[in-house]
């Protein structure tokens, strides 16, 4: 029941747009007065970065993906209230929260609605495998939203999470190959920028994330959180001149692509094509 009422609030917010916003520069304008103030407002808030320099840089050697909000870290919000025995009406309603926070953004309620079929699957004893669930959840969002059909950021999200599913062994190099050849397709994007998401990935991810959202509540945490920003775009600097590439082509972006791309991971997935080598077992998303 706290499920369907969610998905209710959900569909009525995406239609008046009135308090996701609010929630939303409330974030924004609580963003710890740091010197990278648009990268807390990013990670944390789902801002758009401002600075065009440091789109590229992220761009460029491939983490971009992990900068902006999306369904990660709204399972990482579900998982750590999970660890400290939070009761699982009250992770739903938080993550409903966040979500609101970060404006409803197809990935992150792809994401909501996944870890909400997660707990029916748990209390009903259902035994849906995740590929069902994946099913499931992509049915219920174009069911409401049919406009996300044609939403790249709601497309690379399924392929995020689809390669979640396929590995629970280094999940930041499988992300990256599941989605390389959708980036390859939108931009100049150097192979050898899977080495930087597997080496730094995790320091977004794991590190970045919940260190730059509590510097929201912990006055002056900031300072420390900031050497690590600091460093890490230093460390992008460096880096990202060995990770141009020379051509200029790129691929219009084309929906029907992306999804038939997306339909052959998921058959792949569901019929265990990995599964069956043994190196590979299955988690959730």
């Amino acid at each position: 029941m706290p499920f369907i009422v969610s998905l209710v609030c959900i569909v009525i917010e995406n239609k008046i747009k009135y308090f996701s916003p609010l929630l939303h520069q409330l974030c924004v304008s609580s963003s710890p007065p740091s010197q990278h103030i648009q990268l807390y407002k990013g990670i944390v808030c789902g801002e758009n970065l401002d600075s065009a320099t440091l789109s590229n840089l992220f761009a460029t050697t491939g983490l971009l993906h992990l900068l902006v909000v999306s369904g990660s870290h709204l399972l990482l919000v579900a998982s750590i209230s999970k660890r400290i025995k939070i009761n699982d009406s009250i992770i739903m309603f938080l993550c409903l929260i966040y979500s609101f926070i970060c404006l409803l953004e197809p990935p992150i309620v792809r994401a909501y609605i996944f870890i909400g079929l997660n707990h029916i699957n748990q209390k009903r004893h259902l035994q849906w495998s995740s590929w069902h669930r994946h099913f499931i959840t992509i049915f219920l969002c174009i069911c409401l939203f049919p406009n996300w059909i044609e939403s790249l950021s709601f497309q690379l999200s399924i392929l995020c999470a689809f390669a979640l599913s396929l590995t629970s062994r280094h999940p930041n190099l499988w992300v990256y190959i599941v989605l390389f050849p959708a980036l390859l397709l939108l931009g100049n994007y150097h192979p050898f920028s899977v080495l930087i998401n597997v080496s730094l990935g995790p320091v977004l991810g794991v590190l970045l994330f919940p260190l730059s959202a509590l510097a929201y509540f912990i006055p002056n945490l900031y300072i420390g959180v900031d050497l690590l920003w600091t460093l890490l775009i230093k460390i992008l600097h460096q880096i990202s001149f060995y990770l141009q590439t020379q051509s200029d082509y790129t691929m219009t972006y084309s929906p029907t692509i992306f999804w038939s791309y997306i339909l052959v991971l998921w058959i792949l997935g569901k019929n265990n094509f990995y599964a069956n080598r043994n190196f590979i077992t299955t988690i959730k998303p």
